[in-house]
C-alpha cells in the first residue's frame, strides 16, 4: 500500500507512525502509551524538551497540551521552532482548559490543528475520540 491522502496531508501507510505527545501531566503520559497502539510513541513533559526531541525527529502528528508551566501549547503552537520544524504536522489538542466555543474556532483556525479535545472526554471515552481522528490522519 502507497501514500494517500488524510484531509491535506500525504500519509505514507508502508511505514511506522511516530506521534510527539507534549504534556506535563505523567499520568497522562502514561496512559497515552496504550492509547495509541501500533504507532510509536515519544513523549515530552514540557515544550522545551518537545523541541529538543522535534530536533532529533519529525513526528508524523503531535499531540499538544495546552496548560503547562514555563511554555504552554499555545507558545508552542506560535513559535518559531514548530513553524521550521514540522509546520506540515497535522496537530491535535488535549486540554483540561476550559475553551469557549470563540477560543475552540480560533485554535482549529490554525492550518496544522485537526481537533480539540477536553482531556476527560479522552479519559473518559478511553481515548476513542482521539484514536478515531489519528485513524483517519495515520492509518
Amino acid at each position: 500500500m502507497g501514500p494517500f491522502m488524510a484531509g491535506r496531508y500525504t500519509i505514507d501507510m508502508n511505514t511506522k507512525k511516530r506521534i510527539l505527545i507534549v504534556d506535563d501531566d505523567p499520568h497522562f503520559l502514561e496512559l497515552s502509551r496504550y492509547l495509541f497502539p501500533g504507532h510509536e510513541t515519544r513523549m515530552a513533559s514540557s515544550v522545551y524538551e518537545a523541541y529538543s526531541l522535534l530536533m532529533e525527529e519529525t513526528p508524523d502528528m503531535i499531540i499538544l497540551d495546552l496548560m503547562m508551566p514555563q511554555k504552554s501549547g499555545l507558545d508552542f503552537l506560535n513559535s518559531d521552532i514548530r513553524k521550521k520544524t514540522c509546520a506540515d504536522i497535522p496537530i491535535v489538542i488535549i486540554t483540561a482548559a476550559y475553551l469557549s466555543m470563540e477560543k475552540r474556532n480560533l485554535l482549529e483556525s490554525d492550518q496544522n490543528v485537526v481537533n480539540v479535545f477536553d482531556k476527560l472526554e479522552v479519559v473518559g471515552f478511553g481515548g476513542s475520540p482521539v484514536r478515531d481522528v489519528i485513524s483517519s490522519y495515520l492509518n
